[in-house]
């Protein structure tokens, strides 16, 4: 078995191990304030899902509840077809929405695909046009 030896330029110059082990410290920092920064949302919406709904609506959202309630758990657990419902709708929403939106795509661009096809400018500018804008 073969022992690597450190880099040259590294054994050399101590202090090249010095500055690599503080941009790492660096790195490191700046990912835990972009992971806290990520996390935060997702605790949010923890909290508030714990939250009475009163205190909720007098303090607004924070981090830590201001009144502890698990209302809405149990809303769900004895009331499943609310959230069933609600998913029905989303799933629908979903597929039916892709399919469409597929369906639309492939018909515009079987004929934009064409040479020959006498339209082809001027519904290409239609389409890179509408795409300069936000839709809402």
């Amino acid at each position: 078995m073969r022992v690597t030896q450190p880099h040259a330029a590294t054994a050399r110059h101590p202090a090249r191990l010095r500055q690599g082990a503080s941009f790492r410290l660096v790195i490191n920092i700046g990912f835990l304030l972009l992971s806290a920064a990520f996390l935060t949302p997702l605790l949010l919406v923890l909290s508030g899902s714990f939250t009475d709904e009163s205190a909720l609506a007098q303090h607004g959202y924070t981090l830590w509840p201001a009144k502890f309630s698990a209302f809405a758990y149990q809303f769900i657990l004895h009331e499943p077809q609310q959230i069933m419902q609600a998913y029905g709708v989303s799933i629908v929403v979903t597929v039916v929405g892709a399919v469409v939106s597929l369906l639309i795509m492939a018909l515009l661009a079987y004929p934009l695909s064409r040479r020959t096809f006498g339209l082809r400018r001027p519904l290409s500018f239609y389409v890179l046009f509408t795409l300069l804008f936000n839709g809402g």
